[in-house]
């Protein structure tokens, strides 16, 4: 009996000690799974962090004289240096003699002369939206066969969105809101802005006129004045034509550039002659470079006045670097010092 009993605590023990060994096992197995994943999310967070940047994102290529950037909800704004990376809901500014050039690595560039707005609302795969307040924009859009994304381009005005996928145009917005555009290469669809109250109209035949006979007035001819006025809601333009739309007025067709953008013909011969340049010259950097770089930027005031006209409620750059004034001194009293005897 004492044999057995012997025999059967030996049996226990054994049962015991292969259990603690199943689960010794277990937990290597669990340890190994989650050491893999951990590896796994590491290198996978590596190689995010390397990852170069998309060729539509927007990097700023060029800034002369007056330019400034104003990051969305900010009342200050900070000068627009060449490299900095552009994000949706940033604002360009510039004042007098200034200029700033924005670019992706496909070659779409987007420039913006002296006294312009331009707000970015929204880069994604779906589309790119800009809005131009004021000023003037000129921009060469990559062909579909450059761009990985065939997303169009779409550039808001307070009278007018234009619509481009692969083209060349010019846009001046002034301080009236009236529109001046042209087409130097490809076509242009532009759509007038709409109440949404009103019901949709059908598409009527576009007059087309010749820019030297087009004025600022010439929309005002077409409606007798105290009637609503009448024309096509969706206009395309095309090569070496142009239009004019006003707030109210119907959009007028031109069979030429209006005599305003064509000073800025010669832009686009030395874009095309440096888009080659460009996309060589594009820097790859990471996420922390590029936003190590933004925010560098960002930290800097600009110096100079934003012009009225702009219509930005911005802090002005005399208060950003107005110092506090410091404490009046008080004269220590005087004191008697009795003269040698």
């Amino acid at each position: 009996m004492t044999g057995l009993w012997h025999f059967k605590d030996k049996l226990r023990k054994m049962e015991h000690v292969g259990a603690i060994f199943r689960r010794e096992v277990l937990f290597m197995r669990k340890f190994q799974i989650v050491f893999v994943l951990t590896v796994f999310g590491l290198s996978l967070r590596g190689s995010r962090a390397a990852e170069v940047i998309p060729a539509e994102e927007f990097h700023v290529t060029l800034a002369e004289g007056r330019a400034g950037l104003v990051p969305a909800d900010a009342r200050k704004a900070s000068p627009a240096r060449k490299g900095i990376l552009i994000l949706p809901g940033d604002r360009l500014i510039t004042g007098k003699n200034g200029r700033v050039q924005m670019a992706t690595r496909e070659g779409s560039v987007l420039e913006i002369r002296e006294e312009s707005n331009l707000l970015v609302e929204e880069i994604s795969d779906r589309t790119k939206m800009f809005f131009l307040k004021v000023g003037k924009l000129l921009g060469r859009i990559a062909s579909l066969k450059e761009r990985k994304n065939k997303s169009p381009y779409r550039i808001r005005t307070p009278v007018v969105l234009a619509c481009a996928r692969g083209t060349e145009l010019a846009l001046n917005v002034d301080e009236n809101q009236e529109l001046q555009a042209g087409v130097m290469e490809g076509e242009v669809e532009f759509e007038k802005e709409r109440i949404e109250e009103e019901p949709a109209e059908e598409l009527k035949p576009v007059e087309v006129l010749s820019s030297a006979t087009v004025t600022s007035s010439t929309a005002a001819e077409v409606a007798p004045e105290g009637t609503a006025p009448e024309g096509p809601s969706k206009v395309v333009v095309g090569k070496s034509e142009g239009l004019i739309a006003n707030p109210g007025k119907p959009i007028v067709k031109t069979n030429e550039i209006p005599p305003l953008l064509v000073s800025s013909l010669d832009w686009f011969k030395q874009i095309r002659e440096q888009i080659p340049t460009l996309k060589e010259e594009w820097k790859a950097l990471d996420y922390p470079s590029r936003m190590k770089l933004r925010q560098g930027v960002l930290r800097e005031n600009i110096t100079w006045e934003v012009p009225k006209k702009l219509g930005l409620d911005l802090e002005p750059p005399s208060k950003q670097l107005e110092k506090k004034p410091s404490p009046a001194r008080i004269a220590p009293p005087k004191r008697d010092i009795p003269k040698p005897r």
